[in-house]
């Protein structure tokens, strides 16, 4: 998951005025739903940090971390089963 969520945001289009459509969060949702809200956590930490090399800073791989965080958390916290 980790590979294809990088490869993801690798090969992210470029849409207008500079504006990059990543799609590394798709595989960092489907860690977060078939490896636990923990590893799937980790997992969003390590794709997202693609994104410092992408824009130069540090606040999207916080972002996107901390989306996968909660996602997670409150997934696991309220027992959403199929």
């Amino acid at each position: 998951m980790v590979v294809l969520g990088l490869l993801g945001n690798i090969f992210s289009p470029t849409l207008f005025f500079g504006i990059d459509y990543l799609f590394g969060s798709v595989f960092t949702m489907l860690a977060l739903r078939f490896l636990g809200w923990k590893v799937g956590a980790l997992t969003g930490l390590i794709i997202s940090s693609y994104t410092f090399y992408l824009w130069g800073h540090p606040y999207a791989i916080v972002s996107f971390f901390l989306e996968a965080l909660v996602v997670g958390f409150l997934v696991y916290k309220t027992k959403i089963k199929d």
